[in-house]
C-alpha cells in the first residue's frame, strides 16, 4: 500500500474544512468563551487589602491578552477572506477526523467530571496519558509506559508550579498541599 492510499474507513471519518472560514469560526468561538470567562471573574473574591488587585487580576490579564491576539487573528482572517485574490484558497485545506475530535471532547468532559472525586493527580495523569499514548510514533505496547511516565512527570511539574509555587487550589488526593 502506498503512502498516498488512504483506507476507506479513514476517508469517511474525515471532514474537509476550508481554512479561512474555519479560522474565523474558531476565533469567534474563542472570543465568546473569553467573554464568558471574563464575566465569571466577577464571581472571584475581591482583594482584602486596599490597593491590591485581588484574585481576578491574573485571570483578567490572561483573558485580556488572549482577547487582543484573538481579535488580531480574527481581523487578519476576515481581511484575507474578503480579499478576492485569496478566496480561491478557501478550498478545503485541512481535514478533521470527527470521531477523534468527538473522543477528545468526551475525554475533556470526563476529566472535568472526575477531577473532584479522583483528585488532580490521578485524573490529570490519566487524561494526559490517554491523549499521548495514541500520538506517540512507536508501536502500541511500547507507547503505553512512555505515555504514562511522561504524563506522571507532567502532572508533578503542574503540581509544583500551580499548587506549590502559585498556590492554586486544586482537588488533591494524595499529594500534600504544602511542603516544608
Amino acid at each position: 500500500m502506498r503512502e498516498t492510499d488512504v483506507p476507506m474507513a479513514r476517508t469517511t471519518r474525515a471532514i474537509a474544512i476550508p481554512k479561512t472560514p474555519a479560522l474565523l469560526a474558531t476565533a469567534a468561538l474563542i472570543l465568546v468563551g473569553l467573554v464568558v470567562l471574563y464575566i465569571k471573574t466577577y464571581e472571584m473574591m475581591p482583594s482584602l487589602l486596599p490597593g491590591y488587585p485581588g484574585d481576578a487580576f491574573f485571570p483578567r490579564l490572561v483573558i485580556g491578552f488572549t482577547a487582543i491576539f484573538t481579535v488580531l487573528i480574527l481581523a487578519g482572517g476576515a481581511w484575507r477572506y474578503a480579499n478576492r485574490a485569496t478566496r480561491a484558497e478557501a478550498a478545503p485545506a485541512a481535514s478533521l477526523d470527527w470521531i477523534e475530535t468527538s473522543l477528545v471532547a468526551i475525554l475533556c468532559f470526563a476529566y472535568i467530571a472526575l477531577l473532584d472525586p479522583l483528585g488532580f493527580e490521578l485524573t490529570t495523569t490519566g487524561f494526559l496519558a490517554i491523549l499521548l499514548a495514541g500520538r506517540l510514533l512507536m508501536p502500541w505496547p511500547r507507547a503505553i509506559p512512555i505515555a504514562f511516565a511522561s504524563a506522571a512527570a507532567t502532572t508533578v511539574l503542574l503540581y509544583l508550579v500551580f499548587v506549590l509555587w502559585l498556590n492554586v487550589g486544586v482537588p488533591l488526593l494524595f499529594l500534600p498541599r504544602y511542603l516544608g
